[in-house]
Parts: C-alpha cells; sequence; structure tokens
C-alpha cells in the first residue's frame, strides 16, 4: 500500500481532559491537512480503509466536508 502521508503536514496536536472517561486518560485531537487528491484513498473504497483504522485503533477519524483551502482538506482524529 501507498503512503498516504507523503505530502501531508501534521497540524498541532491538542489534548484535552474527557470526562466522560476516567481522570487518567486524555483525550486527543489530530488535525492533518490531506492534500486532496490524497483523501480517496485514505478513505478507501466503499470507507474500508478509514474504517479499517477506525476499528483496529478505536479512534474517531473524520474528513473535513468544508476545506480550508483548495488544496486540502482536514482529517480530524480523536482517541485516548
Amino acid at each position: 500500500m501507498d503512503s498516504i502521508d507523503s505530502d501531508c503536514t501534521m497540524g498541532t496536536g491538542e489534548s484535552q481532559s474527557n470526562h466522560a472517561a476516567s481522570s487518567s486518560s486524555e483525550l486527543i485531537i489530530w488535525e492533518i491537512e490531506v492534500p486532496k487528491q490524497l483523501v480517496g484513498r485514505l478513505i478507501g473504497k466503499q470507507g474500508r480503509v478509514v474504517s479499517f483504522i477506525k476499528q483496529n485503533s478505536g479512534a474517531k477519524i473524520y474528513i473535513s466536508t468544508l476545506p480550508y483551502t483548495q488544496d486540502f482538506q482536514i482529517c480530524h482524529i480523536e482517541g485516548t
């Protein structure tokens, strides 16, 4: 499989306390700029790649539908 992050730049990771979870776990949020030409590869056919990543990691992953630029879309990843 080709690397989907070859041209990606990582956004600043943000940490927040997750009040719903135990006090020892933190919610980590990553916002990653994904070049528009690679968004389809990240999602995969019928969403298989992103579903596989979600199931194996337990993270919440979604791609912003409103692009910040014409060249990139933002991929949000949330997990503990």
